[in-house]
C-alpha cells in the first residue's frame, strides 16, 4: 500500500478543507458570506486553545511560536482597525445622516427640492 501523495492533516486543517469542498453546498443556502467568520473565530478560539493549554501538552504537540511577520501583521491590522473607528466616529462625514450634524440632510433636501 503507497503513503498518501499528501500529510496527514490537523483537525484545523480538515476544517478548513471541508469548508472550501463545502462552498457551493454553502452557497446554495446563502451560508457562504457567514462560514467565512465563523470559520474564522472557529479557527482563532482553537488557536488561543493551542496556546493557552501549551504547557500542558506533550512537546511534540505543542505549537510553535508566532512568526515576527505575523507579530507585525496583528500590529498593523489593529492599527488600521483604530484608524477605521476613528474616520467613522467623524461624525461630520458624507455619509453620517442621522447626526447631530444636519448639513448635508438640508442640502439633500434641497437639492430634491430643486429638481422635483
Amino acid at each position: 500500500m503507497a503513503a498518501p501523495a499528501y500529510p496527514r492533516q490537523n483537525a484545523s486543517e480538515r476544517l478548513i478543507t471541508f469548508t472550501i469542498g463545502a462552498t457551493y453546498w454553502l452557497w446554495l443556502i446563502g451560508g457562504v458570506y457567514m462560514a467565512g467568520p465563523v470559520l474564522g473565530w472557529v479557527l482563532a478560539y482553537r488557536a488561543a486553545r493551542a496556546y493557552y493549554l501549551a504547557p500542558a501538552l506533550p512537546a511534540e504537540e505543542r505549537p510553535d511560536p508566532l512568526p515576527l511577520v505575523l507579530w507585525a501583521w496583528l500590529l498593523c491590522m489593529l492599527a488600521m482597525e483604530g484608524v477605521l473607528l476613528a474616520g467613522h466616529n467623524h461624525y461630520t462625514m458624507a455619509m453620517h445622516l442621522g447626526t447631530a450634524d444636519r448639513r448635508l440632510e438640508t442640502e439633500i433636501a434641497s437639492f430634491l427640492g430643486e429638481h422635483a
